[in-house]
């Protein structure tokens, strides 16, 4: 169990805490910005796109959050593990001699991320089929 070493040190419950009001943001600013979605899907529609073009522009906005996303975690990951190495050197008794890499954990993290931007793109494709005067109504 981890507890508060010093003022400096923050307590794991501080991490949980954190990471707790990172998820509620994120899902307030996904349900904000879910009826301008709504609206751009409405309009485009309204102008002349079909449904197989819009469900080709939610696939590819998928497609660049997923890579963008999955690289830029890879790259930071790297770097995160690096330098606590580094820093944890004379705590380790010996000391690494070389990164282990848990594949199970990170092929279950990106199986988990391609299934949860799956979902994510067939709920907007879902959402973009609704008649476009209705939308533009209700707005």
């Amino acid at each position: 169990m981890w507890c508060r070493l010093s003022d400096d040190q923050p307590s794991a419950f501080g991490f949980g805490q954190a990471a707790g009001q990172r998820q509620s943001d994120a899902v307030f600013r996904a349900v904000r910005t879910a009826g301008e979605r709504r609206r751009t899907f409405a309009l485009a529609s309204a102008l002349g796109a079909r449904a197989p073009q819009l469900a080709k522009l939610v696939w590819a906005e998928v497609t660049v959050v997923g890579v963008c996303g999955l690289t830029l975690g890879a790259l930071l990951a790297t770097a995160l593990s690096r330098m606590l190495v580094a820093m944890l050197t004379g705590v380790f008794d010996p000391p690494p001699d070389r990164f282990t890499v848990p594949w199970p954990y990170l092929l279950f993290g990106l199986l988990l991320s391609v299934v949860c931007l799956a979902v994510a793109g067939a709920a907007t494709i879902a959402a973009s089929r609704r008649p476009a005067i209705t939308v533009l109504r209700d707005l």
